[in-house]
């Protein structure tokens, strides 16, 4: 009996401490229950099993408190509080209305702020009562909780979303220039349709209603050309909700104007309104230039005005348009295409018809211009490439208001026209103040020879420049300077510019010149070259002896000397005992053996010569000779 009330009472205090134990140890900081479990060693699993058998005691899910708000009719402002705090779960926010189940409109994370708002769209475009609640769920699944429902009245009255990157370009039809507005559809906000609207200086009426898939619009307005059109797109969504207009945002056609010079001035002045709203922002202009027989001219503009001095040519029609372009080259607006007649100042057209050697000593250099009375001062130029170092060497000068002749001439005296030839161009200054350069670069004709026993051979440079170029080269010849024995020995396509004479039936001892001669094609026009004369060697023979009874009386070169000048020619005698006895500079006039006007007694003599080649090349020679009787 004493064992048996023991066990008793045991089992009572057990039973009275263990349930309050258990509470007290509750983890309120995880928000979850758990019973303390005393160190158990892994050896002692009979221990283990008995504790771990023990249940877990569930904690109270948290209390969600849930307030939901209209504000202006179309938002749900929703917030709510839940205690105690939840951890590691969700938040799902529900929605329905008369004709929908409850539906999940959003999903946070525990530690998320409690507040979402709900914009209601499409298709609740009439006022609808809707029930809001949130659920909690744990993640462990033991916790969760929903809130109790509320209800507001709300719509859609929200304004869709205005068009991003609106452009707008002048294109070109069959029958003129029309802008073209392009942008990018919307797609997620229910648009129904894009409310085009023109400007016309005090309101914006529509013009166009395009389909909510549109991404462009054509506007037949007229002239187009003369004015500056402004665009906005207003948005339409499917309950008729409309996008505030966005005038910052508005777009704008370019209109260029250009202004004729003035009488000396010889620029086409442009300017442009600038485009707005461009997408990426403004990179710049580009001025193109269009003529109908040549390709396009293009120009760089950061401002919008510009103006165009590159070789604009008097009387003709050009075509202008802009082009705004952004900053990455992406989008791009252009303008309608403006003819524009040049008509300023006249330009004259000056030219050099011919560069000849005159007189062979000097270069002949001719011009013409038009129209007339344009020129007040030419300057002539020469060069000896032809491509750099042109040198100014002489002018002409109007007198006072009076201009030059249209044709004309220079005589170039300072040309070396028997060593090189020369380029020649003319600077043309006019009433304003204009310099033009001639049409053309002009080049003489240098002719050069070689010798060789029994042919002549003759190059010369091509003659520069001729408007209907060369038609032939005439190769003239004369001999030992006698005007009577000139003839034409060749005649040779524009492509040759060598010959060689062969020299048939031509007397060995007669000297041979020769000049070319370059013609037009199609015209009257010609280049004469510099003369060239092949130089030979002087041939000039003395005698050994002379007897001045006999019919040779003088002792003097014999036959004829050749190729020599006798300009320098000089011959001395000496005595045996080497006094001079006599000097004379004509190779006709000999010595006729007398000394002072006594006959020279028989016996030998010496000679001295000198004289000079006819390129000027020097000689001399020594001798002697026996005076017999």
């Amino acid at each position: 009996m004493l064992r048996l009330l023991l066990l008793l009472i045991v089992f009572s205090l057990c039973s009275a401490i263990l349930p309050v134990f258990a509470v007290n140890n509750i983890d309120f900081r995880n928000n979850r229950s758990q019973i303390f479990r005393p160190h158990i060693p892994d050896r002692d699993l009979k221990s283990r099993v008995v504790y771990s058998a023990i249940p877990e005691t569930k904690f109270a899910p948290p209390v969600i408190d849930l307030t939901v708000q209209p504000s202006l009719s179309r938002f749900a402002l929703i917030s709510w509080t839940a205690l105690p705090l939840p951890t590691q779960g969700t938040f799902s926010i529900e929605r329905h209305d008369p004709t929908s189940p409850w539906s999940k409109i959003k999903q946070l994370p525990y530690n998320a702020p409690m507040v979402y708002i709900d914009t209601i769209s499409y298709p609740y475009c009439a006022i609808t009562n809707f029930e809001y609640r949130v659920r909690y769920t744990s993640a462990a699944g033991t916790d969760d909780a929903t809130s109790l429902t509320k209800s507001v009245l709300l719509s859609d009255l929200t304004s869709p979303a205005n068009v991003k990157d609106l452009m707008v370009n002048l294109v070109q039809t069959p029958v003129g220039f029309y802008p073209r507005l392009t942008w990018n559809p919307i797609t997620n906000d229910s648009i129904s349709s894009y409310e085009i609207g023109r400007f016309n200086g005090s309101a914006w009426p529509v013009v166009n209603n395009a389909a909510a898939d549109s991404a462009g619009f054509t506007d037949n307005v007229s002239n187009v050309c003369d004015n500056v059109f402004k665009y906005i797109i207003v948005t339409i969504d499917r309950c008729n909700n409309r996008s505030a207009p966005d005038y910052d945002s508005l777009v704008q056609t370019i209109r260029l104007t250009i202004k004729q010079p003035a009488n000396c001035d010889r620029t086409a002045r442009l300017l442009w309104s600038s485009y707005k709203s461009m997408p990426g922002g403004i990179g710049g202009y580009t001025i193109c230039r269009d003529e109908a027989s040549s390709t396009s001219v293009k120009f760089d503009s950061k401002d919008t005005s510009y103006v165009d001095n590159s070789s604009l040519v008097n009387g003709h029609e050009y075509l202008y348009s802009i082009k705004a372009y952004s900053k990455n080259g992406i989008n791009s607006s252009s303008s309608c295409q403006v003819p524009f007649k040049y008509n300023a100042a006249l330009i004259p057209d000056v030219y050099i018809p011919q560069v000849t050697v005159e007189a062979d000593s000097y270069n002949w250099v001719s011009y013409n211009f038009s129209p007339p009375n344009t020129v007040i001062k030419l300057i002539l130029e020469r060069s000896d490439n032809g491509t750099s170092d042109f040198r100014p060497i002489d002018s002409l000068q109007g007198s006072g208001i009076y201009y030059l002749p249209t044709s004309y001439y220079f005589n170039d005296t300072t040309a070396h026209v028997h060593k090189q030839s020369y380029y020649y161009r003319l600077v043309a200054y006019d009433d304003c103040g204009g310099k033009t350069y001639s049409s053309n670069i002009s080049r003489s004709i240098f002719l050069q020879g070689t010798s060789q026993q029994t042919q002549n051979t003759l190059t010369w440079n091509s003659y520069q420049t001729w408007t209907q170029g060369v038609e032939s080269y005439k190769v003239y010849r004369i001999l030992d300077g006698d005007n009577s024995s000139v003839e034409m020995i060749s005649q040779l396509p524009p492509s040759t510019n060598t010959f060689s004479d062969l020299l048939t039936g031509v007397d060995p001892s007669k000297s041979v010149c020769y000049w070319v001669v370059a013609n037009e094609t199609s015209s009257f026009a010609i280049s004469k070259s510099n003369t060239f004369c092949i130089i030979k060697e002087p041939v000039l023979f003395m005698p050994n002896a002379f007897n001045p009874d006999s019919d040779n009386k003088l002792f003097r070169p014999v036959p004829q000397p050749l190729f020599i000048d006798p300009q320098s020619f000089k011959m001395i005698i000496f005595s045996r005992w080497g006094q001079q006895i006599f000097e004379t500079t004509d190779m006709q006039n000999g010595w006729d053996g007398t000394i002072n006007g006594q006959m020279a007694p028989i016996g030998l003599y010496t000679y001295f010569l000198k004289y000079k080649s006819q390129d000027g090349k020097e000689y001399s020679k020594r001798g002697t000779a026996t005076l017999i009787r």
